[in-house]
């Protein structure tokens, strides 16, 4: 009787043609991607600085309803910051400044220089419109109605 010896070809390991068409895969989903990903980022960032300038105008409203301190509160706007002041805006004194920086390249594109200050025991205050823009130009719309309404879109 005649053996017959089968040879196995066992071969561990990828090829370099396979890994090579492995990378271009993830390179070309990584270029689909990064922009996504990226706007939704910069969706975030003016999102969470829209809400944290919210958050400072309705503290300033809050410490001028319960007359905190005995003064009135306000918020001083400029380009990449906005303040949180107590008394007036010419002279405060420099217990009552609270300096709250814009990031991720925000910027306050109207309003800038204005401030908003409420009224104690009221809260009430001057119509008012801050607008934030991203560097790519999205825009967080902040209105302040006379009697001290504070909304954001």
């Amino acid at each position: 009787m005649k053996k017959v010896h089968l040879i196995y070809n066992n071969k561990a390991g990828f090829t370099f043609i396979e890994l090579l068409i492995v990378m271009a895969i993830l390179v070309v989903m990584f270029a689909v991607g990064y922009p996504t990903i990226s706007n939704i980022r910069e969706n975030i960032a003016i999102k969470n600085n829209g809400y944290e300038v919210v958050n400072v105008l309705r503290l300033a409203q809050n410490r001028s309803v319960v007359s905190q301190d005995n003064i009135n509160w306000g918020v001083h706007f400029n380009t990449d910051n906005y303040i949180l002041y107590g008394g007036d805006w010419s002279s405060p004194p420099l217990s009552y400044q609270y300096t709250y920086n814009l990031n991720n390249g925000i910027t306050v594109t109207s309003g800038a220089g204005s401030q908003v200050l409420f009224n104690r025991l009221t809260g009430e205050t001057s119509s008012a419109t801050i607008i934030l823009t991203s560097p790519k130009s999205k825009e967080k719309i902040i209105s302040i109605d006379p009697i001290g309404k504070i909304s954001i879109n």
